[in-house]
């Protein structure tokens, strides 16, 4: 299966007109026209067709897709329930290999694009760019706490003259501390004079909730 899926790609991207490429997407301002889908059941001297996605923009794509067909089967991927769902990462593609079951078919697609996920980068800058703040006692150190139904980030920033060390303990529901042992329920940073640095929190089970507390302690000292 997956050489006529390499095959099917080739030819939705070297044997299908680009002006038969459907930019979908263009009215989406994370997307634009650098999402394009191709649907052909006809360019292929067989009983094989496709539903081709490249996404050429800079964020990950996900959706929801739902093929409407007659005389026509889904055999590539495996459907969950009636739908197809897509993850593709910047620079990827996606393929939906269709195979004729009659002489005459007829197909249609409903889909449903999910909201963006920040990158990781996004979410330090917009937990960076909150205006409330946790200062460290009375000093001219704090964290910022960005917190979602998707990720909860900590920043840390530091202007004060000597180095800060604090520790946090948590209290979490369905959240994993990236860059630390799967089952860690505590971080700790140290932090010198005129620098930054974060915390993400990521969710361990995807569409389910989260939540999140803690107490830290702190301390300042070379």
């Amino acid at each position: 299966m997956k050489i006529l899926a390499k095959a099917l790609k080739n030819a939705a991207q070297t044997r299908i007109p680009e002006e038969a490429r459907d930019h979908y997407l263009e009215e989406n301002a994370d997307y634009g026209d650098t999402v394009y889908r191709v649907t052909d059941v006809e360019a292929l001297d067989c009983w094989y067709g496709f539903i081709y996605t490249k996404n050429q923009s800079p964020h990950r794509l996900k959706e929801t897709l739902r093929p409407q067909l007659k005389g026509l089967e889904v055999i590539y991927p495996q459907l969950n329930g009636q739908d197809v769902d897509l993850d593709i990462p910047s620079g990827g593609d996606s393929i939906i290999i269709l195979r004729r079951i009659d002489n005459s078919c007829s197909y249609g697609l409903a889909y449903m694009t999910h909201p963006r996920e920040l990158e990781d980068g996004e979410l330090v800058e917009e937990a960076k760019n909150l205006e409330e703040q946790t200062n460290f006692g009375e000093t001219n150190a704090w964290f910022k706490l960005y917190n979602t139904a998707r990720a909860a980030v900590f920043y840390f920033e530091n202007q004060d003259t000597e180095t800060l060390t604090a520790a946090f303990e948590l209290q979490m529901e369905n959240l994993m501390i990236q860059g630390e042992a799967e089952d860690a329920t505590s971080f700790s940073v140290r932090i010198e004079p005129g620098k930054t640095t974060h915390k993400i929190l990521k969710p361990v089970a995807e569409n389910e909730g989260t939540s999140i507390q803690m107490r830290y302690s702190f301390d300042f000292g070379e």
